[in-house]
């Protein structure tokens, strides 16, 4: 390597695998170029004087291996880091002169700049670019995690500029406390740590089911879904208070133990299942031309699914069927009801449509297009979108 680091201000010495190379031009008496100069242990002369020195002395160990010729009357002397004596040639910050004499030149002189070895340029307060470089690398870098801790566990005295963030919390808290009267109506910081699991009755995980929980007052805590894959949610409570949690509603699940109790124990972290129930489809008709249309009619609330008789579903109007059916619905047609797991269907033409109505607890009522599908049997809770 023949450039090393602080060469643009000057030389230094080299380090490990390096070499310095000084530039000097050699010129005839006339000042003209002189090309073709090969080393000559006897023919050429080469001299140098350190910062202080009085006088010029040999160069040491001048041999091949420190001559080289660039061109145009341009030669370089080359200085090595693995023989001690050149290096020793640049131990002194300073000038440091030059003077090269062969047979066919007249003699000059060249000055150059040397910088202290471990130093480039140095800086107001002393430090160059290695000592800077030496302490970056003695940085202790930080992750996000530990910026984000410093942030959070710095002591509220400190947050004391006017118009930050941390001001103004800690301005909000003081004047909550300084008030006259203060309510909490709810809070879901508790140090109890309850991971709750919600899964059906062969312990496969019921995801993205919608939960509330509540504390013994009935204030809702927290309302959320469970975890789409695992079914869990997590809560923050405390110990001395009940809790409940009301789970759905969710399509193809009943939660017949909605509100679920939940007794929170002493133990720092804590763990709870509740379990729903898989509903599925019924048995299609025998007929082949014919879709069981069902739905499992509920209560918004928990999505708690209607007893004997609660609902029902009726056809209201056949708008389409296909061209060879002659299924005939009458307005008068019984309606089919609930059953005990809240379940009604009927049997209508499959690929018709069909506006079909459905009547829940105190006659509240909705109704909707449908068309049947090609199928043994088919879910209209999604076309009525009531329970």
């Amino acid at each position: 390597m023949s450039i090393t680091a602080g060469e643009v201000l000057g030389f230094k010495q080299p380090t490990v695998g390096e070499t310095v190379r000084l530039p000097v031009m050699l010129l005839d008496t006339s000042g003209d170029p002189v090309t073709g100069e090969a080393f000559d242990a006897t023919g050429v002369t080469i001299e140098y004087a350190k910062e202080g020195d009085s006088s010029f002395t040999t160069f040491p160990t001048f041999a091949t291996d420190n001559w080289d010729e660039v061109g145009y009357g341009l030669y370089e002397v080359i200085l090595r880091q693995s023989d001690a004596t050149e290096l020793a040639l640049l131990d002194t910050e300073g000038h440091f002169k030059l003077y090269v004499k062969t047979d066919n030149t007249r003699g000059d002189v060249s000055l150059f700049k040397v910088n202290p070895s471990d130093v480039g340029r140095e800086g107001a307060d002393g430090d160059t670019l290695e000592t800077l470089s030496d302490q970056l690398d003695a940085l202790n870098d930080p992750t996000a995690a530990t910026v984000a801790d410093a942030v959070w566990d710095e002591a509220t005295a400190d947050h004391a500029v006017a118009g930050s963030y941390g001001a103004w919390v800690t301005g909000l808290v003081a004047a909550v406390w300084a008030s006259a009267t203060r309510t909490l109506t709810a809070w879901l910081g508790g140090a109890k740590v309850c991971t709750i699991t919600v899964q059906d009755g062969d312990t496969d995980a019921i995801g993205s089911c919608p939960y509330i929980l509540r504390n013994s007052g009935g204030q809702t805590l927290q309302a959320g879904t469970t975890h789409s894959s695992t079914g869990v949610f997590v809560v923050n409570v405390d110990e001395a208070n009940d809790y409940s949690v009301t789970l759905g509603p969710l399509a193809n699940y009943s939660f017949s133990g909605n509100p679920y109790d939940m007794d929170v124990g002493s133990a720092a972290s804590q763990a709870f299942t509740l379990t729903g129930a898989e509903l599925t489809a019924p048995a299609a008709p025998d007929s082949p031309s014919l879709c069981r249309c069902y739905i499992d009619m509920r209560r918004v609330e928990g999505g708690t699914l209607l007893g004997v008789g609660e609902g029902s579903i009726n056809v209201a109007k056949v708008k389409s069927r296909p061209d060879d059916s002659t299924e005939i619905y009458a307005y008068d047609v019984a309606a089919a009801s609930t059953d005990a797991d809240g379940r009604a269907y009927i049997d209508v033409v499959r690929e018709a449509v069909v506006i079909i109505q459905a009547i829940g607890p105190g006659s509240v009522s909705t109704s909707a297009e449908v068309t049947v599908p090609d199928l043994g049997e088919y879910d209209i809770g999604n076309d009525l979108k009531l329970w």
